[in-house]
């Protein structure tokens, strides 16, 4: 583990950071889904913000920026309700306005799998059989 991440402290602890859950249960309750083998994102994500002072912590699969999954700096609400006013809709349009740190996460890619059926979900389920390490 890098030394960045290793000394980042957690987002949980700070009130300026806010995560974007990719996700709600049920209950509506927002979650950020990850296999438990995988990294924690939000981890990754803080130890970006510092290390290139940025405003939102974007991940990052390898590929493409992964939008949905970010970490931002709460003194950006003025600015995003600015933007969503004026009917702006393109997460990617806003955040070229903003400083950007982009967290690798290319090690874990079936983070970013979208899951819009039970099909989806039946695919992904024997994709990660065997691999889940809780």
């Amino acid at each position: 583990m890098p030394t960045a991440i290793r000394n980042a402290t957690p987002p949980s602890v700070s009130a300026r950071w806010l995560p974007t859950p990719t996700a709600t249960t049920r209950d509506r309750l927002p979650v950020w889904p990850a296999p438990c083998s995988t990294r924690r994102p939000a981890t990754y994500l803080f130890a970006a913000l510092r290390a290139e002072d940025g405003e939102i912590g974007v991940a990052h699969d390898g590929a493409r920026m992964q939008p949905v999954f970010a970490l931002l700096d709460c003194a950006l609400r003025e600015s995003i309700v600015d933007y969503l006013s004026s009917g702006g809709r393109k997460i990617d349009a806003w955040y070229a306005e903003r400083r950007l740190a982009l967290a690798d996460l290319s090690d874990s890619p079936d983070m970013f799998l979208n899951i819009n059926t039970p099909e989806d979900r039946d695919t992904l389920e024997k994709r990660l059989a065997g691999k889940m390490r809780c």
